[in-house]
């Protein structure tokens, strides 16, 4: 406000007080994801499961806080629930209104991940070809889940056991016996 202005109580805006240091990390999360984490006891008062962020130009998690904030009723237009991340922000680069994704852990156990260029697709369903003991090359059908790091979570249809063909692909064909050659499984960049 100008001097001279007229200010009234209750109804003028004079200043914006905000906390840097930690900061609030708001954001809506699916029906199904609340699902999840209810179902695991994480949205249960007292619960303050771990959250990690990164901003728009970072490629790491390396900014973790805890869930501090859960809304008690979903957005009936959008199916979203609000909840809320408190972090750190010692060197004050998270500024309100910045972009930034965050990560909440919303399972538990081992899974099987694979290279997205191993998965086929035909008309019905998703594939990944494999190389049974005798050296034939087989089709299997997968369920798949949501890629982590850069791999694909395999559901079903795989056991950790099983060979799976993730470099030409063009040239094997289901019954055809081929000469595998076993690679070490390596991680996507984080």
């Amino acid at each position: 406000m100008d001097a001279g202005n007229l200010v009234q109580a209750g109804g003028t805006l004079l200043t914006t007080i905000l906390t840097l240091d930690p900061i609030y990390a708001v954001f809506d999360m699916s029906e199904a994801d609340y699902l999840r984490l209810a179902r695991q006891g994480v949205t249960r008062p007292g619960a303050s499961p771990a959250v990690q962020l990164r901003l728009a130009d970072e490629t790491g998690w390396a900014r973790e806080g805890r869930l501090d904030f859960i809304d008690s009723a979903l957005e009936g237009r959008s199916g979203t629930l609000r909840a809320r991340a408190q972090l750190a922000n010692a060197d004050l680069l998270l500024a309100p209104g910045l972009f930034a994704r965050l990560r909440l852990r919303a399972g538990e156990g081992e899974v099987l991940l694979i290279p997205d260029a191993a998965i086929a697709a035909d008309q019905a369903s998703r594939m990944v070809l494999t190389v049974a003991q005798d050296g034939t090359v087989q089709a299997r059908p997968v369920t798949l889940g949501p890629v982590v790091d850069g791999l694909r979570v395999v559901r079903q249809g795989l056991s950790p056991e099983d060979r799976v063909i993730v470099a030409g692909q063009h040239l094997a064909r289901p019954g055809a016996r081929v000469t595998a050659e076993v690679a070490p499984a390596r991680l996507a960049a984080r």
